[in-house]
């Protein structure tokens, strides 16, 4: 699944994924880091994608952090609600959200769906197996040094806000919602 090219943003790519485990008919909560402004813009994402499939009584934005261990935690808090599915704020987080649902004795992804935002690469190791929102990080590397050459050579120069496409990359972290 592509989102248009004019349209990269964590708020829309956030939506993205909820809507993806919403028509899985998931139970679905959102991981985020709560002082990060992009991720205000994912958690907002989220909460547009369960509003618009009148789901609001079921928004639930833990606070977490970008680490393995804040995404453990912050698992470990929306475990309790009984999701079947978390969107996590990123890849490295997903990864502790994973670890606190196998401790749990649950599996993912046949009784929780798990999903990352970034698309690093340690998310498609064949163990890890991360669904993620996939960033094109070559491209957002290369623009961003292009932008700041740009700011070298005119310092004056206008600003610029760039949006590029991110792709949802479907892997082994989500499957159908259980059926108990």
């Amino acid at each position: 699944m592509q989102l248009r090219p004019e349209a990269l943003d964590g708020q829309l790519a956030k939506g993205l994924a909820s809507l993806y485990v919403i028509t899985s008919d998931e139970h679905l909560l959102a991981l985020e880091a709560a002082d990060k402004i992009r991720s205000k813009a994912r958690a907002q994402g989220y909460s547009d994608a369960m509003t618009a499939h009148s789901l609001v009584d079921e928004i639930r934005v833990i606070p977490g952090g970008l680490t393995e261990s804040s995404g453990y935690k912050a698992a470990e808090v929306a475990l309790e609600f009984g999701p079947t599915a978390l969107v996590v704020a990123n890849d490295i987080a997903a990864i502790g959200a994973i670890a606190a649902v196998e401790n749990t004795g649950r599996r993912v992804p046949e009784d929780v769906s798990v999903i990352g935002y970034d698309g690093i690469s340690l998310g498609a190791l064949r163990r890890v197996n991360l669904t993620t929102i996939a960033q094109p990080l070559e491209q957002l590397g290369r623009r961003a040094a292009e932008r700041i050459l740009g700011r070298i050579a005119d310092p004056l120069g206008t600003a610029h806000r760039d949006l590029l496409s991110s792709q949802l990359a479907v892997r082994g972290t989500t499957g159908p919602a259980p059926t108990n």
